[in-house]
């Protein structure tokens, strides 16, 4: 799994500039499952200047539009909960069930922001955006 991954910069998947990783692993039995991209100071930077440049246009999304992609990341989350838990219990040795309760806990703080984003919209005048 962990090979897919890396740094998530500038809309895209990239592993480290440097190519360096680091072992997980499950803290159950001391297991390596996977080795992971392990970013560089560079890679950090590039990171930041990207989560700024994200910001500007996220300022500038329209409340509607914001509510609609909040709602469905709480929507995939709960779609993924099992498997996101799973990857929780492995990496961090917490129990399943609480992991999934964890999950489940964040999606309900995103459906609460999506909430808030949908009235905001609402008394705007604005309507809802459904994706389209």
């Amino acid at each position: 799994m962990y090979e897919k991954f890396g740094q998530f910069i500038d809309g895209k998947w990239c592993q480290s500039s440097d190519k360096s990783t680091y072992e997980v692993i499950n803290p159950a039995n001391e297991e390596i499952i996977g080795h992971a991209s392990k970013a560089t100071p560079e890679d950090v930077e590039r990171a930041l200047k990207s989560a700024e440049k994200g910001l500007e246009v996220w300022k500038k999304t329209a409340p509607w539009q914001r509510s609609y992609i909040i709602r469905r990341i709480a929507d995939k989350m709960r779609e993924k909960q099992d498997v996101l838990a799973k990857w929780m219990t492995l990496e961090v040795g917490k129990p399943f069930a609480e992991a999934k309760g964890e999950v489940g806990g964040a999606a309900g703080v995103y459906h609460e922001d999506f909430t808030k984003a949908e009235k905001e919209a609402k008394n705007k005048g604005l309507g809802i955006w459904d994706g389209n």
